[in-house]
């Protein structure tokens, strides 16, 4: 779990972006952009963080 540190807190960082951009704009758009950003980012950091071949091809 210590080598996923770096990947939960940069999605973790989007999903607050995204909800502080949602709450004072009310746009849906913010809240789902930045959240399927901060999944793709988060999820291939954690691929590339377990040496998997294909992480940056995700990313």
């Amino acid at each position: 779990m210590k080598k996923y540190r770096v990947s939960l807190s940069i999605w973790f960082v989007f999903e607050m972006v995204a909800l502080s951009l949602y709450i004072s704009t009310k746009n849906l758009f913010y809240l789902f952009n930045f959240t399927y950003i901060g999944t793709c980012v988060g999820v291939g950091t954690s691929l590339m963080s377990s040496n998997n071949k294909y992480a940056r091809n995700f990313v």
